[in-house]
């Protein structure tokens, strides 16, 4: 046994014993082959949306050059150890905003109607605020990543993302890229690496 080998063979023993290894986008993006980083130049990155379910923050792109296809970047950040905490904070202040809708119901005095459901709009509203308090260190979370392009299922990353416990969902039959990456080098395709910049760039805009 080779030492790649024994590489592969310890990691899906870790795999095997659900022992999640945390892979952060910033150290995605570092470890990033230089010729990926190069060619990830000139690409169009649209934001598509955001939100966050059970303690798992979820940012979708869509990236492109003009006059080619485009492709589907996702991104997973995993804080699962709130997951608890969030859904509590979203309950209750979905339990308030139906209270005092229902006591507006309830009242025919106006003011105190237009009082009682400006609160259960205030409660809604909090519920974006609790989104963002768990978001300010994203950065620091563990992260998954997928990518709809050929690179990302055939050249290695799907497979490496796949082993190393950062893949979001499976793009291949996951057969190892022992020719096209024999080294276990793609970790990222260009298209994740051009949306990982415009990412990382809203976050840190974003907490600041």
């Amino acid at each position: 046994m080779n030492l790649l080998e024994l590489k592969d063979y310890i990691q899906e023993a870790l795999n095997e014993n659900n022992l999640l290894i945390e892979v952060r986008l910033q150290e995605l993006m570092k470890d990033t082959p230089k010729i990926v980083k190069d060619r990830s130049k000139g690409y169009d990155v649209t934001f598509r949306i955001s939100f966050v379910k059970d303690g798992k923050y979820r940012y979708k792109f869509i990236v492109k050059k003009p006059g080619t296809k485009a492709y589907n970047v996702n991104f997973e950040f995993l804080d699962l150890d709130r997951e608890e905490k969030i859904k509590k904070d979203i309950k209750n202040a979905n339990e308030r905003s139906r209270y005092w809708k229902k006591k507006a119901s309830e009242i025919k005095d106006k003011k105190k109607k237009s009082e009682y459901l400006k609160k259960s709009k205030e409660e809604l509203d909090k519920i974006e605020d609790i989104y963002q308090d768990y978001s300010d260190d994203m950065l620091d979370l563990d992260v998954r990543v997928s990518c709809t392009c050929g690179y990302f299922k055939f050249w290695g990353p799907d497979y490496n993302a796949r082993q190393n416990d950062y893949s979001l969902r499976k793009m291949s039959n996951l057969q190892p890229p022992d020719i096209r990456d024999p080294n276990r080098e793609h970790n990222i395709c260009k298209h994740i690496y051009a949306a990982s910049k415009v990412l990382v760039d809203y976050l840190k805009s974003s907490k600041d």
